[in-house]
């Protein structure tokens, strides 16, 4: 009995569908299911789950030996790895994807394999029952071009050969990606203008002080420097080339900055990537890689290699689209906004309990905590963060008690007024607040400076 594990979103591509089909997620699911229907009508006893990346609701014309597994925070090849791994017996099992590490992943583990677009040819052009049984069908068998193949056996070389690392840079991003390198002992070397008696790093990675004095040429070169420094950096580069060959890759973790300041390292054969971790990095944590997602701005053949690097390192990788590439400063003030500023509330909090004598541990943690659940549950919903207190009720006369107070008793009053204000923009764009209201806070937010 053959089972089918389709990579849904890699497949749902291939489909001839409109653009705003494509983009409702849920309606392009059931579209593939009753393609598949059709199909399993002809051969009952296939099963077939769909893989998908993220979250969406299970469709209504889900039925029988179809099933949907969503992959949450891992990424949908996970997932499938993971189903392939958990199979006993693979011969039965058919994976269906045009991804190539997911395709030589499946190869390697003796399942069978078929592209997105095979797939799709094999259950539009089902032939119709006349006078024959259910047993007598037979699938058209179809086997990937010559290019594919050859794609095929370049990525399992890839995936074959273990990649070594040099990182330029070892701030609190670069620090965090060394430490996860030196476990699986593939960092050969960092550039730093740390002293080595500063790091304490174990094995045998070497410490330099200047690109150009690296020895060993690596698979990657990992820019983990600010933006400023870029260009002298890929500068660096280009000249030890034109002597020795120091990477096959490089790629630098900004998400503000594009992949373009490093082009001028293609001229030698170098392949350029930024890829850029959504995390915070204030503290080192051993799981801080997990789960976490990675902007990718790079080609879609070069995403391969994304994902490969991605892959020893920790998190799931997603390729920027153009219009998020076009706007790359907003993509990263999102990271900003829900860090960097959350942060900062979290501190003016804990500053206001200091300044009453209060322990911040016992005051804010528990307020702390069910905020974040309401908030991440929220948006792992796709609903809107709830917000709630004085501003939410547009209630002006606690808010100027508040202000009020903060200005004879604490140095904060005006930081407390620039949230106020914040937040009752939001709620009075979202139509939570009405304009009345939303005038009355303003009144009282200029009234008391």
């Amino acid at each position: 009995m053959k089972h089918y594990i389709l990579d849904t979103f890699n497949v749902i591509n291939k489909i001839n569908l409109s653009k705003s089909h494509k983009k409702d997620a849920q309606t392009s699911v059931s579209v593939l299911i009753e393609l598949i229907k059709n199909y399993q009508s002809k051969y009952p006893s296939y099963r077939f789950t769909l893989v998908c990346d993220g979250r969406i609701d299970e469709p209504i014309n889900l039925v029988g030996k179809i099933q949907l597994v969503n992959s949450g925070n891992q990424s949908a090849d996970t997932i499938i790895k993971q189903i392939i791994d958990k199979e006993p017996v693979r011969t039965n099992l058919v994976v269906v994807s045009s991804d190539l590490e997911v395709y030589a992943y499946a190869k390697a583990q003796m399942c069978s394999v078929l592209t997105a677009e095979n797939f799709l040819k094999l259950i539009e052009h089902t032939p119709q029952q006349k006078n024959k049984s259910r047993e007598t069908i037979k699938e058209k068998p179809y086997a990937p071009s010559k290019r594919e193949i050859e794609e095929y056996k370049n990525y399992s070389e890839l995936k074959m050969s273990k990649l070594t690392y040099g990182v330029v840079g070892l701030g609190k991003v670069g620090y965090a990606i060394c430490r996860k390198l030196i476990q699986s002992g593939q960092l050969k070397w960092i550039v730093t203008s740390k002293q080595a008696k500063e790091i304490d790093f174990p094995g045998n990675v070497q410490i330099y002080s200047a690109i150009e004095q690296t020895k060993e040429p690596v698979s990657v070169v990992a820019i983990a420097t600010s933006d400023g420094v870029f260009e002298k950096i890929v500068n660096d580069i280009c000249e030890i080339s034109t002597e020795r060959k120091i990477c096959e890759i490089a790629f630098h973790f900004s998400g503000a900055t594009s992949r373009e300041v490093l082009r001028p390292l293609g001229e030698f054969g170098i392949k350029t990537l930024s890829l850029h971790p959504m995390q915070t990095f204030g503290e080192y944590r051993e799981n801080i890689f997990d789960g976490i997602f990675w902007g990718c701005d790079c080609t879609a053949d070069d995403f391969k290699i994304a994902r490969r690097i991605i892959s020893d390192i920790g998190g799931v990788a997603h390729l920027l689209d153009e219009k998020i590439l076009r706007n790359k400063p907003l993509y990263h003030a999102i990271g900003v906004s829900v860090s960097n500023f959350l942060q900062g509330v979290v501190e003016f909090a804990r500053l206001q309990c200091e300044n009453l004598s209060l322990s911040p541990s016992d005051v804010l943690l528990p307020i702390l905590r069910t905020s974040f659940e309401n908030a991440f549950s929220a948006i792992e919903q796709g609903k809107q963060v709830p917000i709630t207190g004085p501003v939410a009720r547009a209630d002006t006369e606690r808010i100027k008690i508040h202000l009020e107070n903060l200005k004879n008793h604490s140095q904060y009053a005006d930081e407390y007024r620039q949230l106020t204000l914040f937040l009752a923009s939001i709620l009075h764009k979202q139509g939570k607040i009405s304009q009345d209201a939303y005038n009355k806070m303003l009144e009282i937010l200029k009234e008391i400076q």
